[in-house]
């Protein structure tokens, strides 16, 4: 049992705070050398008419391919009309009551096929 004068021991945290202190100290020391190492980079301050060309660039870039892949897309079904129509003009031959329908002969015609007459 305990005397009444005397106490229990209690560790005291005083002694835990100043190490911590002490490491938070050296930890931003050495943070700080590794930060003063390293080159900064600062963010470039541009004014709204530079921002805003920018932005009308990106714009024409865009149209500009659409407009690209557009006419891309044109050539690529002309060419495939004109084999089409190359084909059927091989199969008139071939065969003699060969019959187009409508929209295939206004697809030659409009290509410059004329086996039809």
């Amino acid at each position: 049992m305990q005397k009444r004068n005397e106490r229990k021991f209690t560790p005291s945290l005083s002694p835990l705070k100043n190490k911590n202190k002490k490491m938070k100290k050296s930890l931003k020391k050495d943070y700080a050398k590794q930060d003063n190492s390293r080159p900064q980079i600062e963010p470039v301050k541009q004014s709204w008419w530079i921002i805003l060309s920018k932005g009308l660039i990106l714009i024409l870039a865009v149209v500009f391919g659409f407009l690209v892949l557009c006419g891309g897309v044109k050539a690529v079904v002309n060419n495939i009309e004109s084999t089409e129509c190359q084909k059927w003009q091989a199969q008139s031959e071939q065969y003699p009551n060969f019959y187009l329908s409508g929209w295939q002969s206004e697809q030659c015609e409009a290509r410059g096929f004329d086996f039809l007459k």
